[in-house]
């Protein structure tokens, strides 16, 4: 049941609070939204990440906040204090719920079609009791595959095994060499979707992965607002600021391999549905190259693929109890 996998002791924020708030909530947490209730405990709402980028007026993602330089950090949440907007503004009004009696595989439905990573829990008067994240699932699911799991632990959804993390990859990878220059990988980064790539060597192997929390956690802090101006801007260096430009001058001569995150943890294309769920929810990872067993990266897979997997595999539905939008 959900209440049983659920987080209890949920941070939560109100519909008058100022953006700032949120961001400072968020800062030294490992998620990145937070359930909106009213002064009875009342869900009204959700604001995440992507509402304070797309109306919110913030900059860049709480994520990369929380790998800034404290310093560069707090001058960005300072200036959200400017704004006078307010939580209800942004926030998205009709979340999607489950109540705590449900079943898992219900949630697991829910947030598969919907592509959600959490579901607020609230009982029949809408009061929230509790959030529930895709990596709840996960350990909940995957339990029986984990290896120090107790042998009398029963493995549950055997039909994972008839399934590979081949069925579910996507192989197109963005990628980019150990050698490439910082200010490339930079550039690159500022222009896409996902602001991640695998490092591989020219036989395809992979050395790591690198992405934008990377550059900030690795370089000088002094780089900081160069590289910052750089992904917000998405301008060519010879357009940026001077004070920009002589902050990424202090990065010339760094490569991928100086800053990306190694060993990579891999899954190999036959690896069974039920194992990749076992390694992300032991290890925390979101997001795995996949390699064949020469070692070759053929691909990326990460939790939405595998939510879908697990969906596809749970037995006839049963119907949820509180389940949908208030």
């Amino acid at each position: 049941k959900v209440d049983e996998a659920m987080t209890r002791n949920v941070v939560t924020v109100g519909p008058d609070a100022p953006l700032a708030e949120v961001v400072e909530k968020l800062l030294d947490k490992p998620y990145t939204a937070l359930p909106v209730i009213d002064q009875t405990g009342r869900l009204v709402g959700i604001i995440s990440d992507t509402d304070l980028l797309e109306r919110g007026d913030m900059e860049v993602s709480v994520s990369l906040k929380k790998a800034l330089d404290p310093e560069v950090a707090q001058t960005l949440v300072a200036r959200l204090r400017r704004s006078t907007r307010t939580v209800s503004e942004v926030m998205t009004g009709e979340a999607t719920t489950i109540g705590p009696q449900a079943f898992l595989s219900e949630a697991a439905r829910l947030m598969a079609k919907r592509n959600l990573k959490r579901l607020p829990v609230v009982d029949g008067k809408n009061h929230l009791v509790g959030v529930l994240s895709r990596l709840d699932i996960f350990k909940v699911l995957a339990a029986g595959y984990l290896p120090q799991s107790a042998p009398s632990a029963p493995p549950p959804l055997r039909s994972y095994r008839a399934r590979t993390v081949a069925d579910v990859m996507d192989p197109n990878v963005p990628t980019v060499s150990p050698h490439t220059l910082v200010s490339e990988v930079l550039a690159y980064l500022s222009g896409a979707r996902v602001k991640r790539a695998v490092v591989v060597t020219s036989e395809q192997r992979v050395e790591g992965i690198i992405s934008d929390t990377d550059l900030f956690a690795r370089m000088n802090p002094e780089t900081h607002p160069g590289i910052l101006e750089q992904l917000v801007s998405r301008l060519p260096l010879g357009q940026r600021s001077a004070e920009a430009r002589n902050h990424l001058q202090k990065a010339r001569g760094k490569t991928a391999a100086d800053l990306m995150t190694y060993p990579a943890i891999t899954l190999r294309a036959d690896e069974s549905i039920g194992t990749a769920l076992a390694i992300s929810a032991e290890k925390h990872v979101k997001r795995f190259p996949v390699i064949d067993r020469d070692g070759k990266l053929v691909g990326i897979v990460g939790r939405a693929e595998l939510l879908s997997a697990l969906v596809n595999n749970l037995p006839p539905a049963k119907p949820a109890e509180f389940a949908g939008e208030y």
